[in-house]
């Protein structure tokens, strides 16, 4: 029945649009990671340490792009029917894209949220949420928004598969690695 009712509010279609535009973010924010930290690691490692390095992280990046995009479903079930009104697409991407902006800003800011007080961790949750919720609402009033974020998951569909079938390739390694 969970499924069913799953079914009826995310079309297949629109959860793939999701799905797409997640696995192209977080992937390239692994890559970013990646080019970023290869200096040092091409003057400590040898080229079968960096590839296994390599893999955990794209499989990291494809169990963290499964997530959000599980996530922003659960979300969409929650959010009664009538007001998602047929767009988990466009509400989908503009959440990836939300998440991965702030994400972004509070890495190269140099926060360390674990050395967060109990003020700033609600001032900059409630931020996050305003703005998602702004964001939401309007996606669902302009129609203009809907059809960029649309098609920006339609333009990212054949360099998330490619980025898909790496991260596959990466998760075959690293079993094979550790078996």
């Amino acid at each position: 029945m969970a499924i069913n009712s799953l079914n009826q509010r995310i079309h297949a279609q629109a959860f793939r649009s999701v799905f797409v535009a997640c696995l192209f973010y977080v992937n390239v924010w692994a890559i970013i990671h990646i080019l970023r930290q290869l200096p040092s690691w091409l003057l400590r490692m040898d080229s079968w340490e960096i590839f296994g390095t390599v893999s955990y992280l794209l499989t990291a990046a494809l169990i963290e792009s499964s997530l959000l995009v599980l996530l922003i479903a659960f979300f969409a079930i929650l959010i009664p029917s009538s007001i998602l009104k047929g767009k988990f697409s466009a509400q989908g991407v503009m959440f990836a894209t939300i998440s991965t902006i702030g994400a972004v800003g509070l890495h190269y800011g140099g926060v360390n949220i674990l050395a967060w007080g109990l003020n700033q961790f609600l001032f900059t949750g409630s931020l996050f949420i305003l703005t998602a919720v702004g964001m939401f609402f309007l996606v669902a009033r302009v129609q203009r928004v809907e059809i960029i974020l649309n098609s920006l998951s339609q333009h990212l569909t054949g360099l998330s598969y490619v980025y898909l079938f790496i991260d596959i390739l990466a998760v075959l390694i690293v079993i094979i690695r550790n078996v």
